[in-house]
């Protein structure tokens, strides 16, 4: 994806496709997009127009994502094991820090 401000069109892109309801694969890649970019911005990464990782801390389009993900582990929505694990150890190396999400998980 060629963007100036990359994590916030992942996550406009994933809150647009979420509406139709709770998909664990469409959650699963969007976090590991998450993830590929703050790695591809390097050591010293300079967000001009994008999320810092304190902003996408604060974000309300990553506040919609793990919103869904509270619903899913504590409704009777399919969630599909493999999936589940994917998607914490996402939460983990994003560094995304929801204390009610991660007590969801355990």
């Amino acid at each position: 994806m060629n963007s100036m401000k990359p994590l916030k069109d992942i996550l406009y892109h994933y809150n647009k496709a979420a509406v139709q309801g709770f998909e664990s694969g469409l959650v699963c890649r969007a976090l590991e997009m998450v993830k590929k970019t703050l790695r591809a911005r390097g050591n010293k990464p300079r967000a001009f127009e994008d999320y810092t990782m304190k902003e996408l801390d604060q974000s309300w389009r990553m506040h919609m994502l793990s919103s869904h993900l509270k619903t899913a582990l504590n409704d009777d929505l399919y969630f599909n094991h493999y999936f589940v694990g994917h998607v914490a150890r996402e939460m983990g190396e994003v560094g995304f820090k929801d204390v009610d999400l991660i007590s969801s998980f355990l």
